[in-house]
């Protein structure tokens, strides 16, 4: 499996494109632009799905024709269901209605990297790759909080 992270340049958010060097099926995760270098690789792959894990408002210039050359489907936090790209599955867990994390082996993609009671339960050695902060662990987040802790 190989994450290939895109920034936008006006917001600070990132994108994740996750493949199967095998199988080369593709995944995105919190699409915010579409780019040339973005299109160029996307050539040499399988793009299965477009996963919107935080339905905040996504104004996505070059969508539709993302849409038709690869029609991918889409998955939202009420679309979850398991899949896989190649032999990896990709879980996605719901927050809320409107909210999902999809974890790939040890790795989790959120729309946001707020500490909040579902990061209790996930192994501390698990990485954070968020659309709006650089990446992280579970124990630093968890350690932050402690620090920021009001008493």
């Amino acid at each position: 499996m190989v994450i290939k992270p895109y920034f936008t340049a006006k917001d600070s958010k990132t994108s994740y494109l996750v493949y199967d060097e095998k199988t080369t099926e593709a995944i995105l995760i919190n699409l915010f632009e579409i780019n040339l270098d973005m299109i160029n690789f996307l050539e040499n792959l399988k793009l299965k799905t477009l996963y919107i894990t935080d339905k905040q408002g996504y104004d996505i210039t070059g969508l539709q024709t993302l849409f038709k050359v690869y029609n991918p489907k889409i998955m939202t936090p009420e679309k979850n269901k398991i899949a896989y790209i190649g032999e990896t599955e990709i879980l996605p867990i719901v927050i809320s209605k409107n909210e999902f994390i999809l974890k790939i082996d040890n790795i989790l993609f959120s729309g946001c990297v707020e500490y909040n009671q579902f990061y209790k339960d996930i192994e501390e050695d698990c990485f954070i790759y968020p659309a709006n902060n650089a990446i992280t662990t579970i124990k630093t987040i968890a350690n932050l909080k402690l620090l920021t802790k009001e008493y």
